[in-house]
């Protein structure tokens, strides 16, 4: 559990420094209004009102309104939004999931006064092989609940980057929450699983027949709420970490093929799977 308090707490105050230049960064993009909208979140007709901008699979937007005005334009569509982070003192920030038949997107929205800037992305496709204690082939649903892409602090130059990312993958045969961290330069890294490093990979089973969004936000969502790291660990089957390699095709927008070998439980250690899976932020 200590590496994953550690990636958390890293995502933390990563997502402290994200959100707080997102009001900066959507201003300037917002201009460049999409005809794509529509189809990267469809039904989603208040989202279609925001000037919203394309970029991948998100949708980043800037208003000159407060962030509760956008919400209530966000709710008039046909997503269901569920908030796991609401405004404290001291923060404006909003993250939550949105929901749509089989659909599922992350939404943030952080407050400056009386503007607001945020973005909604939506899960993607992804291939997906994986053996042992999860098994799955084929295409899953990849959401991603955190990227962030920045400088390495330990590399030897200003372009070496490093990667902290958590997703939700849902496939026809189950879920599970992939995590990863590692160098984010084009190339393939080989991940080992140290204190010292780290680097590595954690895979976290949801329990079958459960909700994963919930699985997923009651784990992690401490790190946007401030109510700490949560860890609430009873929609997951198991915690397995280890190594593997990194293959990233694309540095921006990340691009890459992880796959885990030989992962190993915490609290089982006779237990293990293998995975490999297509992963992408366009943060």
């Amino acid at each position: 559990m200590s590496r994953v308090r550690r990636t958390i707490a890293l995502a933390a105050c990563a997502a402290v420094v994200l959100t707080g230049s997102l009001a900066g960064a959507a201003a300037r993009t917002a201009p460049a209004k999409s005809a794509t909208v529509a189809d990267t979140v469809p039904d989603a007709y208040g989202l279609d009102q925001l000037d919203a901008a394309v970029k991948g699979s998100q949708v980043s937007f800037f208003q000159r309104r407060t962030c509760a005005a956008v919400l209530s334009t966000l709710q008039a569509g046909q997503w269901t939004i569920s908030l796991f982070a609401k405004p404290q003192k001291g923060s404006q920030l909003y993250v939550g999931t949105m929901t749509y038949g089989e659909r599922a997107a992350m939404l943030m929205m952080t407050g400056s006064g009386t503007s607001c800037s945020g973005t909604v992305t939506v899960d993607a496709e992804q291939p997906i092989t994986s053996s042992g204690d999860l098994t799955a082939s084929g295409t899953a649903k990849a959401l991603t609940f955190y990227c962030h892409v920045g400088p390495d602090l330990n590399g030897t130059s200003m372009t070496d980057v490093v990667l902290t990312y958590i997703g939700m993958y849902r496939s026809a045969s189950g879920a599970f929450i992939v995590m990863v961290n590692g160098p984010a330069t084009v190339g393939t890294h080989k991940l080992v699983m140290d204190e010292d490093s780290g680097q590595g990979i954690t895979v976290l089973p949801v329990k079958p027949g459960l909700d994963a969004l919930k699985a997923m936000t009651g784990f992690f969502g401490g790190m946007y709420s401030g109510d700490g790291y949560g860890e609430d660990t009873s929609g997951l089957v198991g915690m397995y970490g280890g190594g593997g390699t990194l293959a990233v095709t694309s540095a921006q927008p990340f691009a890459a093929t992880v796959t885990g070998t030989n992962l190993t439980d915490q609290d089982h250690k006779s237990k293990h799977l293998s995975f490999t899976a297509g992963m992408g932020c366009d943060s």
